[in-house]
């Protein structure tokens, strides 16, 4: 049996333990988002999944546009492009979300900076994307595709890259962290 100073030390250096730990717990636990931020971060990751959609179907495109056969290669661009269309739908969509005039003094610079990634994204997607995939392919297309194929991806990738930049800037000026994204 310990003597009764050992045990009130051990006591004591338990309880500064159980302090110390609550302490760092609470430093370390992210403050709670008031509900503009969390709208905000709601808005983004709606729009980041949208996004993914357009990675992967170029990802695709990228992957066979040398082999595939004329109407594997149309099929994978038709659905590229119809991925962009509806990134483009959701960026006007969502793009009231980022109203600079409703949004709070403290987040106003970070959405007036914001909002103009959302507008780049959507004129990028247009021009890379939908300009160059015509809506119903014909035969004769798949060489077309196939030639402006390196630098049309190339350049939705840049564009896609630059938004994510924005989201990252836009994410820590704002005060909130981007879950990571699981791969799929």
């Amino acid at each position: 049996m310990a003597d009764p100073v050992t045990r009130v030390t051990l006591c004591a250096a338990a309880a500064l333990t159980v302090a110390a730990t609550a302490l760092s717990a609470q430093q370390e636990a992210p403050s709670p988002l008031d509900s503009v931020r969390s709208h905000y971060r709601a808005e983004v990751i709606l729009l980041r999944d949208s996004v993914a959609r357009v990675s992967a179907a170029t990802f695709h495109v990228r992957r066979d546009w040398r082999l595939a056969a004329d109407e594997t290669l149309r099929s994978q661009t038709r659905r590229l492009r119809d991925r962009c269309t509806m990134l483009r739908a959701a960026l006007a969509d969502h793009r009231s979300s980022f109203d600079p005039a409703s949004a709070p003094d403290s987040l106003r610079r970070a959405v007036i900076e914001f909002r103009p990634a959302l507008d780049r994204l959507r004129r990028d997607l247009r021009t890379s994307c939908e300009s160059w995939i015509p809506a119903e392919a014909a035969a004769s297309d798949a060489d077309s595709l196939r030639a402006w194929a390196p630098s049309r991806l190339s350049e939705i990738d840049r564009a896609i890259e630059s938004y994510h930049a924005a989201v990252a800037r836009f994410a820590r000026q704002a005060g909130f962290r981007m879950p990571t994204q699981s791969p799929r």
